[in-house]
């Protein structure tokens, strides 16, 4: 009898720390997943006050007749121009950004022929195309200008930021590798690559 009593004690101690461990893991879900939200609302409005003042962003008057919420467009690129063939725009030109490009995180640029690469945000569009490869660079002092060619060997030398190359390829042409000049790397790579 004493036996029977100490077991529904200790089956009772043991189901009362399961429900107390029950309730804390609840609970701790709950606050991660609050304190989660509360991150990506702040770099939601962070992008957004950075598309605002650089003017990437406008916001419109009138949002629910906005003619590009039928095609999958943001609202940023309402005043935007299409880049396609047929309408190619002006090299280093911002526009329209392609429909799965996250535009908190990138730039539409157009690359002259009806070309368009995504472009960072904090990253300026120095020069180049699909075919010979695109630069950008972190310094605004690099940007495009239109009249000088800064993809230049020597001109390169003298940009004032980090730079970085959008290599074109193939998908045949595009491997993977963990070993990059006889070194293993920890982390993946993306088109994105560092000049200097």
């Amino acid at each position: 009898m004493k036996d029977n009593k100490k077991l529904k004690i200790v089956v009772f101690i043991f189901a009362l720390w399961g429900f107390f461990m029950t309730v804390m893991l609840i609970s701790n879900i709950l606050n991660t997943k609050k304190s989660l939200d509360k991150i990506i609302y702040n770099a939601k409005v962070e992008a957004e006050n950075t598309l605002l003042a650089t003017g990437r962003m406008i916001y419109t008057e009138d949002a629910e007749d906005y003619v590009g919420e039928s095609y999958g467009l943001s609202l940023s690129n309402e005043n935007l121009p299409e880049n396609t063939s047929e309408s190619p725009q002006e090299i280093g030109t911002v526009v329209v950004a392609k429909k799965n490009w996250n535009i908190e995180t990138v730039t539409a640029i157009s690359v002259g022929n009806g070309d368009t690469v995504p472009v960072p945000i904090g990253f300026y569009y120095v020069g180049g195309d699909i075919n010979t490869g695109v630069i950008i660079s972190d310094n605004e002092e690099d940007k495009y200008d239109g009249q000088t060619d800064k993809t230049t060997w020597e001109y390169t030398r003298s940009l004032k930021g980090n730079q970085f190359v959008w290599i074109p390829c193939t998908e045949e042409q595009y491997v993977k590798s963990e070993i990059w000049n006889g070194t293993t790397q920890s982390i993946s790579y993306s088109s994105w690559w560092l000049l200097h």
